[in-house]
């Protein structure tokens, strides 16, 4: 990734990333208020990984630290990387709000194929993950 870009690039790569990850919690909120009849209280991490709560506020907590740290060691001045950790951090703080306010458990409401129950954040937080793979796979393949 390149990490040499002008000033006004650096400044629009982070009001991404900031609006990108507000925006994603505040969205994924609104959302979940709407389906409050269909909603699934799920204890467990990501594959329905059952673990304490406190282990599970903690890992998350130091999860959400970790990303703005990579954030801004990797590429704060790359718009594509800047919405990618946005959704990131805005998934991961929608979750952890939601395990804050409901004892631990996310509140989950869409169910997916028939396989799980997922919430917008966790859309959020696939949709980043998927930006970066796609992102590291063009910035290697262009070389």
């Amino acid at each position: 990734m390149n990490h040499r870009t002008s000033p006004q690039s650096s400044s629009a790569g982070l009001g991404m990333f900031y609006g990108t990850w507000i925006a994603a919690v505040l969205v994924s909120q609104l959302v979940r208020l709407n389906f409050s009849d269909k909603i699934i209280y799920n204890p467990g991490l990501a594959f329905n990984i059952i673990l304490p709560k406190w282990l599970i506020i903690a890992a998350v907590a130091l999860f959400l630290i970790l990303i703005v740290v990579w954030y801004f060691r990797l590429a704060a001045k790359d718009t594509v990387i800047s919405l990618a950790f946005g959704l990131l951090l805005g998934g991961g703080v929608s979750n952890l709000f939601e395990r804050l306010l409901f004892n631990g458990n996310v509140a989950d409401y869409w169910g997916c194929f028939g396989i799980t129950t997922i919430n917008l954040a966790d859309i959020f937080i696939f949709s980043g993950i998927i930006l970066i793979v796609i992102k590291f796979l063009y910035a290697h393949g262009s070389r």
